[in-house]
């Protein structure tokens, strides 16, 4: 009997002692969407110089294709201090998203992709005319833009939040 009132007050105290405990509610973990964005940028731009992939200060596109470019670490810089903005990061990681976005559709589509490396001042875009664009990419108002270049059409810089309405619209498929 002395034995079962043992184990009777051994299982009460433990049942005590779980009702009575804090409950702890799990820990979200936070994202470090600025790190990311950071590390993404500068990581391409530092893998473009070891490949000496930027041999001059112009990348040019002559064939169709979708163009992806994104500025460099000094100019993602730049851009912040320049916007004061404590939000820049969350903005720049959002067009990072879209952009990731609109390469998971245009490779559903078969589409060819340029990733232009970071580090280049110009993009310029020759036609089958022979017609040259040229974009100062310092000057482009996103840190990452893309476009379809198709050499028979006009160039068309595209809304990443709309990527698969500028596409049908563009290519008409």
């Amino acid at each position: 009997m002395k034995h079962q009132n043992s184990i009777l007050i051994i299982l009460l105290a433990t049942l005590a002692a779980c009702s009575s405990a804090e409950k702890k509610t799990p820990q979200r973990k936070t994202h470090k969407r600025i790190s990311a964005s950071e590390k993404s940028i500068t990581a391409k731009l530092q893998f473009a110089q070891k490949a000496n992939l930027i041999t001059g200060d112009t990348f040019t596109v002559d064939s169709l294709a979708a163009v992806i470019t994104i500025l460099d670490a000094a100019e993602i810089q730049k851009r912040h201090k320049a916007s004061k903005d404590d939000e820049f990061y969350t903005g720049a990681d959002d067009q990072m998203f879209y952009m990731s976005e609109a390469q998971t559709y245009l490779k559903k589509q078969h589409l060819k992709i340029v990733d232009v490396p970071p580090g280049y001042k110009y993009l310029q875009f020759r036609q089958a005319s022979g017609v040259i664009h040229k974009i100062k990419l310092d000057t482009v108002a996103f840190i990452s833009n893309l476009y379809f270049f198709d050499p028979h059409k006009k160039l068309h810089n595209v809304d990443v939040t709309d990527v698969e309405g500028e596409y049908k619209k563009y290519f008409g498929k």
